[in-house]
């Protein structure tokens, strides 16, 4: 039918926010006219071909051509404008994506939904997914993404669907990791342990003289590993590497280590053999004494090197230092030979073997002494003292590393109180 184009009203509320580019559709209805009418409802509201009403007007035109559609409900107004534009594929990706979580919705209210594990005429996501011709996965996927951007509207800012359902799961871990820190910092989780989620300086600052048997420590070693490690890249955790800070902060770290130290106890320090010197100076200048040939750990798989110009490193050195005297439990040699950790057990790009970690302690300590790592990481050292029968304490800055740990260290120990803290925040997502 013919209308005056007056007559045509626009409600408040539809779909559309981005008409896109009126002039271009107005000079291709100029050129092959209306081919697919506007619809309308009996009292003239636009059900369906806004910008095609637009493109007229802005033509000039008097009259147009449209459709008229009555005895329809509100719902199924709505899922006709949801449902046209989504095939005509002009929606950008977050009004796509909203259309589809609305139609999912409107069905379900029309026709209830489908409850899980029952036989029900309800509507669920397959039957969305079927009317729209499109997979189950993708109109899943979309529909999440709908509901997620009332929660983070910033993901509206991602250029496509691929963008922002990778920055929605970083969201997502970033929520479950602060939940689970705000649990943890209102439980106590282990008898046979402790982490700390602050700067270790402070920490030990707090301990008491003398109460501490044994000092495990892995500080930042300033040498880029930060932008060098293809693990530390994957994590998306930063932390700072710079050698004159690294060094500041472990001259301070070696200062309390030696004070909360016990008489007759034991400290070692990873450190990059290029260091040597620095590191060596700091733990002699505050009161250790050290053995100058360094531990070394062959860890079998060495890093890639520059074009083959040099030879890729298979090994890393420990300083083992002491405070007094005390005998080592073993009659180890200094190089210790074990495997790096596999990448899918690494959670930390300086990750340590729990065996290698366990040997050490177990050579300077007894069961039921406290150990300490001030630069706890992956939480690995943790793990090595509680497997060792001895109290573990580890501290760490960041928050992301120090929730992977303790879901690691619970991982590796099995500690069933840690693990129901876990779980009671899993369980209630």
């Amino acid at each position: 039918m013919i209308i005056d184009i007056e007559k045509v009203n626009v409600k408040e509320g539809r779909f559309r926010e981005d008409f896109g580019d009126i002039e271009e559709l107005a000079e291709s209805i100029e050129k092959y006219g209306i081919i697919h009418p506007p619809v309308v409802d009996e009292d003239f509201n636009i059900i369906a071909g806004e910008r095609r009403i637009r493109a007229m007007q802005y033509l000039g035109y008097k009259e147009i051509p449209v459709r008229q559609m009555s005895d329809l409900n509100e719902l199924e107004l709505r899922e006709i404008e949801l449902e046209e534009n989504i095939r005509r594929k002009q929606f950008s990706w977050t009004e796509e994506v909203k259309a589809k979580r609305e139609i999912d919705e409107i069905k379900r209210e029309i026709h209830g939904s489908k409850v899980k594990g029952h036989e029900t005429d309800g509507w669920g996501v397959t039957d969305t997914a079927k009317e729209l011709d499109q997979s189950v996965g993708t109109v899943s996927q979309d529909i999440k993404l709908a509901k997620a951007l009332d929660e983070y509207p910033e993901l509206a800012e991602e250029k496509n669907k691929h963008r922002a359902m990778k920055k929605l799961k970083k969201l997502e871990e970033e929520k479950t990791y602060q939940e689970m820190l705000k649990l943890m910092e209102d439980k106590e989780l282990s008898d046979r342990f402790e982490l700390h989620n602050e700067d270790c300086i402070e920490w030990l600052k707090e301990r008491e003289s003398g109460s501490v048997d044994l000092i495990v420590m892995d500080p930042p070693w300033g040498i880029d590993m930060d932008t060098a490690s293809q693990t530390a890249k994957k994590s998306g955790v930063e932390y700072v590497d710079d050698i004159d800070e690294i060094l500041f902060t472990v001259d301070k770290a070696i200062e309390e280590a030696y004070r909360v130290l016990k008489d007759d106890a034991h400290l070692y320090c990873f450190f990059g053999i290029r260091h040597y010197q620095l590191f060596k100076d700091i733990i002699l200048e505050n009161g250790f004494e050290i053995d100058e040939v360094p531990l070394v750990w062959t860890k079998g798989q060495a890093g890639a090197p520059a074009k083959y110009r040099t030879y890729p490193s298979s090994y890393e050195t420990i300083f083992f230092a002491y405070k007094g005297k005390r005998d080592l439990n073993s009659g180890d040699n200094n190089h210790f030979d074990y495997k790096r950790p596999k990448n899918s057990d690494r959670i930390h790009s300086a990750q340590k073997p729990i065996a290698l970690l366990r040997n050490l302690i177990e050579n300077s300590s007894e069961p039921g002494d406290i150990v300490v790592d001030p630069f706890m990481g992956s939480g690995a050292t943790v793990a090595a003292a509680i497997l060792s029968d001895r109290y573990g304490i580890g501290i760490e800055m960041n928050e992301t590393c120090y929730v992977k740990a303790s879901e690691f260290v619970k991982e590796k120990t099995k500690d069933k109180r840690l693990e129901d803290a876990i779980e009671e925040v899993k369980g209630g997502e």
